[in-house]
């Protein structure tokens, strides 16, 4: 068993941190890799991305890479235990000031996100998927962005929808997530919270041992 530690160089959940964009840069690909010893080899990647329609590209670049690394690896390739993936408020944001109806903006994220889903059918990767769903805004975020907390509860039923009418058992809309999420304990009204990013970074490591052993180290629901 072993042991996450070190300091959260996340300046919107860490106080502690000033943000320098040369060590840790916003809005940005990257990727970690930890090797506590010489048997074990964690690997994640970050894809940005800032809308739906950046979730599909990105998955397109990604599927094709891992079916490049696939063919050229042969038995040594391995899938990723997890897929992580949401589109952040900008691609609402977007909508509002085009000033387009809000029904006409939930409709075109509705057929991207269908249109993300078959992609992913198609891709033949077979990771199971956590969908992050959009949280609360304070009042000033709100009026920054030009989107409401109903229109993000609206957005968040489109995709929960579409889940379960596709009855696909390894795409998962993350419900503790919302749960963890609290304004209080967001830094900057919109993003996590020291204590709603523990509890779902330590969700999420439980949720990977699970997959790899059937065992639940925490009883807790998604």
């Amino acid at each position: 068993m072993y042991r996450l530690e070190g300091i959260d160089q996340d300046w919107l959940a860490n106080r502690s941190i000033i943000h320098n964009e040369t060590t840790y840069r916003k809005h940005s690909d990257r990727t970690m890799i930890l090797t506590p010893d010489n048997n074990t080899y964690f690997q994640m990647d970050f894809l940005w991305s800032g809308d739906i329609e950046m979730v599909v590209k990105n998955f397109i670049y990604y599927a094709l890479g891992q079916r490049r690394l696939k063919n050229a690896t042969k038995r040594t390739y391995r899938e990723a235990n997890l897929f992580v993936i949401t589109g952040s408020p900008w691609q609402f944001t977007k909508c509002t000031r085009q000033e387009r109806l809000v029904s006409g903006c939930t409709t075109e994220y509705q057929r991207l996100f269908l249109k993300f889903l078959v992609l992913l059918r198609r891709s033949g990767l077979t990771s199971p998927v956590l969908w992050v769903p959009q949280t609360p805004l304070d009042n000033i975020r709100e009026k920054y962005l030009g989107v409401t907390n109903d229109q993000m509860r609206g957005y968040n039923a489109v995709v929960e929808t579409a889940i379960l009418s596709y009855n696909w058992t390894s795409f998962i809309y993350w419900k503790s997530y919302e749960k963890a999420f609290s304004l209080q304990d967001s830094l900057d009204g919109i993003h996590l919270g020291p204590r709603a990013k523990e509890k779902d970074v330590s969700f999420l490591l439980d949720y990977i041992c699970h997959l790899a052993t059937g065992i639940f180290c925490q009883q807790e629901s998604i």
